[in-house]
């Protein structure tokens, strides 16, 4: 009884402590909102100020970084951001007093920017994805340095408010940018575009450099589309090419000082809405992990499983998110670098979301129930995720290596750690010995193979539009009527969706791109008309052969070997066919309907 007693006074004052803590949170909504928003208006105002036209000295900046010189500094500079963030990891940067910190931050801030800057004539959408991810980074210092739950900020309380400061910061910008565009006569017309393309004089005489060193590189006689480039070149195919890619990129520096504030909008309500997710998460999360100790702790170890499910879910999409990229270099070089980037970004955020609010002893106590956390374990220790990790990282492990060397040396010379007779630090020692277990040899052939698949993959995405531009060269010399190209794309799709390494997005990129190309040719129905048909066509091809797919499937599925094959007794398969079977349109089944890859979904089931 006095057992049970103690035990009773110790679990009520734990919960009084954590909700005086709690209330003192609440009280301190306000300076958590002030701090965000100010962390989120100024990384803003200086995309606004910088690369924007709303301002007028975005057409500046980019003048002033245009000669071909400020490139080469902004591959110096951006190689000396890389080799500053390793001095950072070197002196324990985390460790260090808050006013060293901020110091370091804001220069290496400059170097970043400063090759953002410098790089942004082929790549302009640099310097305002740092701006983002700055404002991003710098509250997320704020909640690990000040706003911890361990001062009395849980996570309901600080992602609200930086909700809160992310939609005021929205708000703000889309003000300001519909006031400029509707009442200032900033629309996007002719008139705007003209002044964009006489205000970035200078970005077009140093792309027209890049061609050719006494070319004057001018939008209206070389990059609007009644131009014929053939007969400007007299014949010269790779001159053509170099002005067609200097337009594009010229194209690109003004269309986004055009649209930059529309960009900053929509990413502080992506933010915005992302923030207040994680609020209504953080307070779950809270309370699971306050009762994991007590009588209903399966309850709370199955919630923060959920939690722990969706964040992998979140990882899986942003990677996904990242590959998709690959379907886009084909096109564009630079549009699919930015989708990477963003990628990146995104899936860098959500893992450091995880690391500040996910509990490591309970993340622990996690990876020891529940089937999906066997399965990542059992994925993270497989050869193929070491050689997709080895592959990836590359030069950087010996690199990270040689930093922990250093690391060893300034905490010995300053005091911070003894001398027990090794090279590394204890995390470093714990990374060699785990690296000391692996199979290197089994690893690095599945390096190769791992690159051997990237680099068919980016070739294949390339190759792709080269045959899509011939078969439409082609196609136009035969002079199809409309009717008969329908049925040939419909046909053609058909059998690419019969293919089973052919992903679907190549079979919607052929029909539009054929039918585009097409239906804009003299005497056919037109742009639209032909947008249209592409759609038509391309959901009718996928419905047909997920149909054949299924015949297919059915057929081969009498025999038995095919089905051991299939795995028709495993769980997974059996769970998909219940979820399948269910008579309705529920989520579950029309997940898998919709983001199940074709052959396995229709030919399996």
């Amino acid at each position: 009884k006095y057992l049970r007693l103690e035990g009773g006074i110790v679990k009520s004052f734990t919960h009084w402590q954590r909700s005086q803590l709690r209330a003192a949170a609440g009280m301190g909504k306000g300076t958590v909102f002030a701090a965000a928003l100010a962390a989120i208006l100024i990384p803003d105002a200086v995309i606004i100020v910088l690369f924007s036209s709303m301002v007028g000295i975005a057409p500046t900046v980019s003048n002033t970084a245009a000669p071909a010189i400020f490139n080469s500094v902004g591959n110096m500079m951006g190689g000396a951001a890389f080799g500053f963030l390793g001095v950072l990891y070197v002196i324990d940067f985390h460790l260090r007093n808050t006013i060293l910190q901020v110091v370091l931050g804001l220069l290496l801030g400059i170097l970043v920017m400063g090759t953002g800057v410098l790089k942004s004539l082929y790549y302009p959408w640099v310097p305002g994805l740092f701006c983002l991810c700055f404002s991003v980074v710098t509250v997320g210092w704020q909640r690990a340095k000040y706003f911890k739950r361990s001062n009395g900020y849980d996570g309901q309380t600080f992602f609200g408010a930086t909700a809160a400061s992310y939609a005021v910061a929205a708000f703000v910008i889309l003000a300001a940018y519909g006031a400029w565009i509707f009442v200032m006569g900033n629309m996007w017309n002719e008139e705007t575009r003209a002044e964009l393309i006489a205000a970035n004089n200078r970005v077009y005489e140093e792309l027209g450099k890049g061609v050719a060193p006494d070319f004057g590189l001018n939008h209206t006689l070389h990059c609007t589309d009644d131009v014929d480039l053939v007969n400007l070149t007299d014949g010269d195919d790779k001159m053509e090419k170099k002005i067609l890619k200097a337009c594009k990129y010229a194209q690109g520096v003004w269309f986004l000082q055009w649209s930059a504030p529309a960009v900053v909008f929509i990413c502080n309500a992506v933010a915005g809405i992302f923030c207040f997710l994680f609020s209504r998460t953080a307070s779950r999360i809270s309370a699971a992990s306050d009762n994991t100790e007590e009588e209903n702790s399966d309850e709370a170890v199955k919630h923060l499983q959920r939690v722990l499910k969706a964040c992998f879910l979140c990882v899986v999409l942003m990677l996904g998110f990242m590959y998709s990229s690959m379907s886009v270099l084909g096109a564009s070089v630079s549009l699919g670098s930015a989708i990477m980037a963003l990628g990146a970004a995104c899936l860098a955020a959500t893992l450091g979301w995880m690391y500040l609010e996910l509990d490591l002893s309970v993340l622990t106590r996690l990876t020891t129930e529940g089937a999906l956390a066997n399965n990542v374990i059992k994925m993270m220790k497989s050869d193929w995720f070491k050689a997709l990790v080895v592959g990836g990282m590359n030069l950087a492990i010996p690199m990270m290596a040689a930093l922990d060397m250093l690391r060893k040396q300034q905490r010995l010379m300053t005091g911070a750690a003894e001398n027990d007779g090794d090279s590394y630090t204890q995390g470093g020692r714990k990374v060699v010995n785990e690296l000391s277990t692996w199979n290197w040899w089994s690893i690095f052939s599945k390096v190769d193979i791992l690159g051997i698949i990237w680099f068919a993959m980016i070739l294949g995405s390339k190759a792709t539009f080269v045959l899509f531009s011939a078969l439409n060269a082609w196609l136009a010399s035969m002079a199809l009527s409309f009717p008969i190209l329908c049925v040939l794309v419909f046909a053609i799709g058909f059998c690419m969706f019969l293919n089973p390494i052919v992903p679907g997005s190549a079979v919607y990129l052929f029909a539009g791109i054929v039918m585009g190309g097409q239906t804009q040719l003299e005497g056919s129905v037109g742009f639209w008309p032909g947008f249209g048909a592409a759609c038509a066509i391309g959901a009718l091809a996928k419905h047909v052969a997920c149909c054949a797919q299924y015949m297919i499937g059915y057929t081969a599925g009498q025999k038995v070997k095919v089905q051991q094959i299939a795995g028709v007794d495993k769980v997974l398969t059996r769970a998909i066919e219940k979820n399948l079977k269910k008579r309705g349109l529920s989520a579950a089944k029309v997940s898998i309907l919709v983001a199940g890859p074709d052959w396995p979904t229709s030919g399996l089931f």
